[in-house]
């Protein structure tokens, strides 16, 4: 028996919306039976097994965590994390919506340096007051 205490956290309270928050970040999931299991795609055209499983029980578990991943997180947040998925591998894809609400915060990865040596902590920037907002809450 599964009891799936934070379903109503997903967009519409269903396990397909929570794929549907992952998709927004080019996994191309999609599910269903094969043979007598189910499994899992990533991919969209050029599919990849992600999850071969005996039970829909086991399926439902497995999207269900993977939609609650992304959906407990802040909405302004999660928006720039799609923003900063668009930009390192479909940059075609930002709206111009997103261009203007995240364009002047974002840097490319390669500009990130560590704060503090072993700490572990990543600045996306070189200075503080270059950091987007959501990034200034989160870090000293």
């Amino acid at each position: 028996m599964q009891d799936m205490r934070w379903l109503d956290h997903l967009p519409d309270g269903t396990l397909e919306s929570g794929v549907e928050l992952a998709n927004r970040l080019y996994w191309d999931i999609s599910w269903g039976q094969c043979g007598q299991q189910w499994c899992v795609w990533v991919g969209g055209v050029e599919q990849h097994l992600l999850l071969r499983t005996d039970t829909r029980e086991a399926l439902d578990a497995f999207l269900y965590g993977l939609g609650l991943a992304y959906a407990v997180l802040p909405e302004d947040t999660f928006d720039h994390v799609v923003y900063w998925v668009k930009r390192w591998g479909a940059p075609e894809d930002i709206t111009p919506e997103e261009r203007a609400r995240f364009g002047g915060a974002a840097r490319s990865p390669e500009s990130w340096t560590n704060i503090g040596k072993g700490s572990g902590t990543l600045c996306r920037c070189s200075r503080r007051d270059e950091r987007s907002p959501w990034l200034r809450e989160i870090l000293p």
